[in-house]
Order: structure tokens, then C-alpha cells, then sequence
């Protein structure tokens, strides 16, 4: 189980410096958060969405394509979400 989710959050770290790329956000706050937000995200779609849609939780051992899939889109929105929500807050 630790291994698991160990091995969410660092993809997610990954994912969210890729998903900041693709959606070519620079942040005030700085890569950190992006990072921060993106291992957020990457975990909450690999353990809670991805056994939602009928996939395999990664907490079985079982770690694929489709977690990676679904995390890497959920570390996208997360990252979204996050950004609009500071752009608004500040201006």
C-alpha cells in the first residue's frame, strides 16, 4: 500500500511539471506548486477515480496505463482549477 501510494506521488510530481508544460503555465508561486498540485491531483485520480471508473486501485498492486491516464488528466484539472483559482484571487 505505502509503495502505491509512494509511487502516485511521484508521478504525479511528474505529471504536474508535464501537465504545467502542456497547459504552458507560469505560475507566480513557481514550479513548486505546480509540482505540489499535480501529485495532489495524480493522486486523488489514481486511488479514488480510476476505481471509480472500474479500473484497478493502485493500493491492489496493480499499477498501469490507465492509472497513469487517469492521473495525468486528473493532475491537469487540478492544475487548472488551481491556476484559475489564483488568477482570480489576485486580480
Amino acid at each position: 500500500m505505502f509503495v502505491a501510494v509512494l509511487l502516485l506521488i511521484v508521478s504525479g510530481v511528474a505529471l504536474g511539471w508535464l501537465a504545467s508544460l502542456v497547459l504552458q503555465i507560469e505560475d507566480t508561486y513557481g514550479i513548486t506548486s505546480n509540482l505540489a498540485v499535480g501529485a495532489i491531483g495524480a493522486v486523488v485520480g489514481g486511488m479514488v477515480i480510476f476505481p471509480l471508473l472500474g479500473g484497478n486501485s493502485p493500493l491492489a498492486g496493480i499499477y498501469g496505463l490507465g492509472t497513469l491516464l487517469v492521473s495525468f488528466v486528473t493532475a491537469t484539472g487540478a492544475l487548472t482549477v488551481f491556476h484559475v483559482a489564483n488568477r482570480t484571487a489576485i486580480h
